[in-house]
């Protein structure tokens, strides 16, 4: 049986490819005899698992997570998926130092925090071989805002709500992503694509409406507190969750929740640096 986060994870994995129309985007090749991937902020390892269907057996598929808590068992994984305990943040073991033609990453904006981003960018360019491709996904939080798809379709607490939770985000977690073109230009990691999808542009429009919803309560209900905590705001606790509440039953209308993912892919040198 899965757990309820196991499942979310799943379901995001599924949005994200259907928002992007591919796993490994096309610029990156994929036909490499005996291939080696790594898959960073792995969780459930549905990227692999996926990835998995689609490549020779030869490939060599890695997952690494800060958690090994939604890692699915040996048994419910192909042969070449291996999976590992380790955190972004810290290097990596020199056993994988030039060892991977493609590193994935994607959604963990929400755990870095200040320089953790210039950690991460080093960590994983580590472990790129020369010439090899760091795909990564993030979203522009700062492009959050609620659109109406009828007109006169109650939107204020829902506005509202973003508002506090960008007020909330800009105390925490900004720039996060808008950082990786310059850290990515640091560590030497040519530019092959830089790429913005609006999330509405998601071809099943109730999808769209949904998943935006899912977000902004799960966002309101992590950043709120931030705000709640700082004596400068004047957001209480009783009116974040009157706000969240109203907000919610708004969703359920004619509005929807516009955002932005960052599609980013660099490649390592293959010179010496």
């Amino acid at each position: 049986m899965q757990l309820p986060d196991s499942l979310r994870l799943i379901d995001q994995h599924d949005w994200l490819k259907g928002l992007l129309g591919c796993t490994v985007h096309p610029a990156i090749p994929t036909n490499t005899p005996g291939l080696r991937v790594a898959d960073v902020a792995t969780g459930t390892a549905i990227f692999l698992l996926d990835l998995a269907k689609t490549l020779p057996a030869d490939a060599q598929l890695y997952g690494f997570d800060i958690s090994t808590a939604q890692f699915p068992a040996p048994e419910a994984r192909p042969s070449n998926v291996f999976l590992h305990e380790h955190s972004v943040t810290n290097p990596f073991p020199e056993d994988y130092h030039g060892y991977f033609d493609i590193v994935a990453v994607r959604l963990i904006t929400a755990g870095l925090r200040g320089d953790d981003w210039d950690a991460a960018v080093k960590n994983l360019n580590v472990l790129l071989k020369p010439g090899g491709y760091l795909q990564w996904i993030e979203p522009v939080h700062s492009s959050l805002q609620i659109f109406n798809s009828k007109v006169g379709a109650p939107n204020s607490a829902a506005r509202e709500a973003v508002q506090y939770f960008l007020e909330a985000y800009k105390m925490t977690l900004y720039p996060g992503p808008l950082q990786l073109p310059a850290l990515c230009l640091k560590y030497k990691l040519d530019d092959i694509v830089m790429e913005v999808f609006a999330t509405d542009h998601f071809p099943d429009f109730e999808k769209v409406r949904s998943q935006g919803k899912l977000f902004l309560s799960g966002a309101c209900t992590a950043m709120f507190p931030f705000l709640v905590k700082d004596e400068s705001s004047a957001l209480t606790a009783e009116h974040a969750d009157e706000v969240v509440k109203r907000a919610m039953e708004e969703m359920e209308g004619e509005i929807y929740l516009h955002s932005e993912m960052q599609f980013v892919v660099r490649r390592k040198s293959s010179l010496p640096i």
